[in-house]
């Protein structure tokens, strides 16, 4: 596997627990994504604001910062406010809709997962129909 392009989209993953990262980062950076790793939702907020991310996967339950409350401050700044998310989390989709309704999130994918599903997302929203990288 090659690694991305320089140019590929950039994606920020949010996620606390270890094995949901390796499988994230895994699956994206064999399509061809270029990744960042944030293990809180602090360090998220921070590399949101700094490295202007093409798509954002958070998790809701994270340490320092709940995912909500992260994904609040990126939409409230204008710089980061058009960053699509996509939340991956074990909480029910129904208990959480006034929030995703609220911050125009663009998908809600429960845990467990399907990566296959989970990566058809992601391409969707990044805008990219092909995003393995050329031989």
């Amino acid at each position: 596997m090659q690694p991305p392009r320089p140019d590929a989209p950039l994606i920020l993953v949010t996620e606390d627990n270890p094995l949901h990262m390796k499988i994230f980062v895994l699956n994206l950076t064999f399509k061809g994504y270029r990744v960042l790793e944030a293990e809180n939702g602090l360090k998220g907020l921070e590399l949101a604001k700094t490295e202007i991310p093409d798509l954002m996967l958070v998790d809701l339950t994270l340490p320092k910062m709940e995912g909500w409350e992260m994904v609040r401050r990126v939409k409230a700044e204008p710089a980061t406010a058009h960053i699509p998310v996509i939340v991956v989390s074990a909480r029910r989709p129904q208990d959480e809709e006034h929030e995703a309704r609220e911050l125009k999130i663009d998908h809600y994918v429960s845990k467990p997962f399907n990566p296959e599903h989970l990566m058809e997302l992601v391409d969707q929203t990044v805008g990219r129909k092909n995003t393995e990288p050329e031989a």
